[in-house]
């Protein structure tokens, strides 16, 4: 079971290839901002291809990777839920490697969206990573049940809700379920993205299979 906050590769080599090349066709002449950008696996080889990019993370031994992988970049050390920036200044925000999957608290993604939305020009787009088509057949298969992996960490569940959290190392000592201690991730389904467009006014989210992205848009610019 892979950890999905590896901020170097979080995704397999395919999937992130599909992605990769997904955005460079789709941003090409735009200004984008990649939130949680890690070490730039997605702002390096925009900003190489000539593209403008604005990267934040809030981890700055990540972030001065990043920094070094993707020299032509804007490299801001920041919260992507407290974003400072201008109003309507991206073309594009970008939120991929399962980094949305930190927003685990649906009024506080909501909250988000609203500031990302913000950022938009007429006709901008936020870009995250398909999160339901990809992972939420692995659970109805019979994986991410709770357990420990081949690596040692555990998953764990929430009680009553599709949140999940990744340790480093089983506890007999601690709760079954997500605990306070624990980083806790939100497993999205398309519903609940689908209500979270709605709530904020963006359209969408359209899949885009081909890129391993789900696409909310402004709905200003159709």
């Amino acid at each position: 079971m892979p950890d999905p906050l590896d901020a170097v590769m979080p995704l397999d080599d395919e999937r992130s290839q599909r992605q990769v090349q997904w955005l460079l066709d789709r941003a090409k002449g735009q200004r984008v901002l990649d939130v949680g950008c890690g070490a730039g696996r997605i702002t390096a080889p925009l900003s190489q291809s000539g593209i403008e990019v604005v990267a934040v993370d809030d981890n700055a031994q990540v972030l001065a990777c990043c920094a070094e992988n993707a020299p032509g970049a804007t490299c801001v050390l920041g919260d992507m839920r407290q974003l400072d920036m201008a109003p309507m200044s991206f073309d594009m925000v970008c939120c991929v490697g399962n980094t949305f999957c930190l927003l685990h608290d649906v009024r506080e993604a909501t909250r988000v969206m609203n500031k990302w939305g913000a950022l938009l020009r007429p006709g901008g787009v936020i870009v995250i990573d398909d999160i339901p088509h990809d992972i939420w057949p692995e659970l109805t298969e019979g994986n991410w049940i709770s357990g420990v992996a081949d690596d040692g960490k555990q998953l764990v569940w929430d009680t009553c809700d599709a949140v999940f959290a990744l340790r480093d190392a089983a506890d007999d000592d601690r709760s079954a379920f997500v605990d306070e201690a624990d980083r806790r991730m939100r497993l999205w389904t398309m519903g609940a993205l689908q209500l979270l467009a709605d709530t904020t006014g963006l359209a969408g989210p359209k899949h885009e299979s081909q890129g391993a992205v789900l696409v909310f848009s402004d709905p200003s610019g159709a």
